[in-house]
């Protein structure tokens, strides 16, 4: 008997492989990152005319390279570079057509009025009536006869004339810095590039002008006849001018209100003295004149403007190394006037970018 031979069942075809999440079920599309923080910062990137200047626009708001690391780029620069190529630009590039762009990028140096009064009022002070600061409270504290208006005014007068002599150096050296920045906006490659670059010219700059400061006081101190014939004096009128200079400088860049602060910390330094010796001739408060007494009977009646301006001078130096080398405050020179790309229609003042400028 022939046996029944069965017909061998069907193999199934092998399944096509496919993205398989946690549950089996195909993953969907992945979320991009950088879309998302390109639409949080859509104004920004659409109105850039190079890289770093999107760059610097992130930094202003928090992004630094740990955030781009969690993005998959290697720093802010890589990033933001992405960002300008995938960047949608509807209008002409702020300058183009001759419509101005904003200094301190995207910072208006304007400032309210009331601000600007008050800080006129406090540079005002400072330089008329500083240099003189200290010699009504020495007298009040040693029993001397009060000085006159002609006293006040030969005080006063050397330091004057060496901040009136120091005037041009300052602007030649506040512009330097700000053209320094500019340019390096072009060239460099990253951000901790730039922030080295620009903080050595600012404190180089810095130095220059304290430089000069000291040779138009001792010129000033060696034509006029002074009162005092120590140092202090001296090292006054040149803290007064390293504090006047430093904040033109930060007020220059939209940084008025560390400026003023440091104007207003100095002119309260100047009358805390003689508001201490009043305060001394209350019964119980004679204690309050003892230091005072000792600052002017050591150094001179000029140790009272030489604390009161070095102090909040060196707080603003050490906030403008920290804040000036930003890319952020630094405004970009009139894009008209900026060469042209090659293809890029004339008038547009499209200026190179920088990996443009550095591609082989």
């Amino acid at each position: 008997m022939t046996p029944i031979q069965h017909a061998p069942a069907p193999v199934p075809a092998p399944a096509s492989p496919g993205p398989v999440g946690i549950s089996g079920a195909p993953a969907g599309p992945r979320p991009d990152p950088v879309r998302a923080l390109l639409r949080d910062h859509r104004a920004l990137c659409a109105d850039a005319v190079d890289p770093l200047e999107i760059a610097a626009g992130l930094e202003a708001h928090g992004v630094t390279d740990g955030t781009a690391a969690g993005l998959g780029h290697r720093d802010v620069f890589s990033l933001a570079e992405e960002l300008y190529a995938r960047a949608e630009r509807t209008g002409p590039p702020p300058g183009a057509g001759g419509v101005p762009a904003p200094a301190g990028g995207g910072t208006c140096p304007a400032r309210p009025g009331a601000l600007g009064v008050l800080e006129l009022a406090v540079w005002l002070w400072l330089t008329g009536c500083g240099p003189a600061a200290g010699l009504l409270p020495a007298a009040l504290a040693h029993g001397h006869r009060l000085p006159g208006p002609r006293a006040l005014a030969a005080a006063a007068a050397p330091t004057a004339l060496a901040l009136a002599c120091a005037a041009a150096p300052a602007a030649w050296c506040a512009h330097a810095v700000a053209g320094y920045a500019r340019r390096r906006l072009a060239d460099c490659r990253s951000l901790a590039e730039f922030h080295g670059r620009v903080r050595r010219a600012l404190l180089a700059s810095v130095a220059v002008f304290l430089g000069v400061l000291c040779g138009c006081v001792a010129s000033a101190r060696s034509a006029l006849p002074v009162a005092e014939a120590t140092a202090a004096p001296a090292l006054a009128a040149v803290a007064l001018g390293a504090l006047l200079f430093l904040g033109r400088l930060c007020a220059a860049h939209g940084l008025a209100r560390p400026a003023l602060a440091a104007g207003l910390a100095a002119c309260a330094a100047e009358a805390v003295p003689l508001l201490a010796l009043l305060a001394a001739r209350l019964p119980g408060c004679s204690a309050l004149d003892r230091p005072v007494t000792w600052l002017t009977g050591a150094h001179g009646p000029a140790a009272l403007p030489l604390v009161a301006c070095a102090v909040p001078a060196l707080a603003l130096l050490v906030h403008a190394t920290t804040v000036l080398p930003r890319a952020a405050v630094h405004g970009r020179e009139d894009l008209s006037a900026a060469p042209v790309r090659p293809g890029a229609p004339a008038g547009t003042g499209a200026p190179t970018t920088p990996s443009e400028e550095h591609a082989p």
